[in-house]
């Protein structure tokens, strides 16, 4: 019997995931957790509990491990725009969940372009840095035991019934297994899509892992309420021909409301007359104005 535990977008350097308490960049800059990643780091620590008590043969990162550039937002939502320093942050993370675990292997997959910066070997680097072997973008077939199970960290996005999502991945893998294809396996594993989910059938079994990032500005953007990720990990057991799979879920962090930026009177205002706040306003927003240029 073989057990795998499967990781996936831990998009480390990305101030809405993971990151350690005493996050240092290699220019010597802290960043402490904000209210977000207390939360996540907080459910990070009862998940190496449960992995410790466990114990598993096989890690699979399964990309999107750091945030990459971020260059559609100007990096406005990193904790730091060097790749060097997103690879330790994750590292960091990492190296304590490899040590628990007792893995006797682990193995790194790239995620998406626009996260992980291919060109760059970020997650080269990071597997490197963790003793890990280097994949590459995949999919990749895992021999384990009797039964082949292809892993990628997946293409596309979902937005709405997420059934549909998995029903394509597998009726790709049946057109490839019908047409002689490069890949043979009725258990497929994809990440990304930063959901949980689990599709199984007579003859086969797609599986999405959920992630360990809040729910982004890009996603509230999108759409707030069907976008709201699933935090955690999955867990694959094979016996021979036969193989389970376990979620291990958490609860998403509550968003902190942000302050509204407007203009503030004072209590004075009370006391003032209708003109006399106009021109209040009026003064307050032109020093705003000059502050901003």
């Amino acid at each position: 019997m073989k057990k795998i535990l499967v990781v996936g977008d831990l998009h480390g350097g990305s101030v809405w995931a993971l990151s350690p308490p005493k996050y240092m960049t290699k220019h010597g800059n802290a960043f402490p957790q904000n209210e977000i990643q207390k939360h996540l780091w907080k459910n990070w620590r009862k998940f190496l509990d449960v992995v410790e008590k466990r114990q598993y043969d096989t890690l699979i990162l399964n990309g999107d491990n750091i945030d990459g550039p971020a260059y559609r937002d100007r990096g406005r939502c990193l904790m730091s725009s060097d790749m060097e320093d997103q690879v330790t942050n994750s590292a960091t993370i990492l190296e304590e969940l490899i040590k628990r675990g007792g893995f006797g292997e682990a193995y790194v997959l790239s995620g998406t372009d626009y996260h992980t910066s291919i060109q760059q070997d970020n997650e080269a680097q990071l597997a490197k840095y963790i003793d890990a072997e280097y994949v590459g973008l995949g999919p990749f077939d895992f021999k384990v035991e009797d039964v082949s199970i292809n892993v990628s960290h997946g293409t596309g996005s979902t937005y709405w019934y997420r059934g549909t999502k998995m029903d394509k991945i597998g009726f790709a893998m049946q057109l490839n297994i019908a047409g002689g294809g490069l890949y043979d396996s009725r258990y497929i594993v994809r990440s990304h899509l930063h959901f949980r989910g689990a599709l199984e059938y007579e003859h086969q079994s797609i599986f999405v892992v959920p992630c360990w990032q809040a729910q982004t500005d890009y996603m509230r953007k999108k759409d707030p309420l069907k976008m709201i990720p699933n935090i955690g990990s999955m867990e694959l057991t094979i016996d021979g021909k036969e193989v389970s799979h376990r979620f291990f879920s958490y609860p998403h962090p509550p968003r902190p409301l942000k302050r509204i930026e407007g203009v503030y009177l004072g209590d004075d205002a009370r006391k003032m007359t209708r003109e006399e706040r106009r021109q209040r306003i009026r003064e307050l927003e032109e020093v705003q104005k000059n502050r901003k240029i």
